[in-house]
């Protein structure tokens, strides 16, 4: 599962802290 966390933060890269602690 944590290849497709990385491939979303590299489309969706985080903007905040919050969006960040998602992953």
């Amino acid at each position: 599962m944590e290849y497709l966390k990385l491939q979303i933060i590299t489309m969706f890269p985080p903007k905040s802290t919050s969006e960040k602690s998602l992953f």
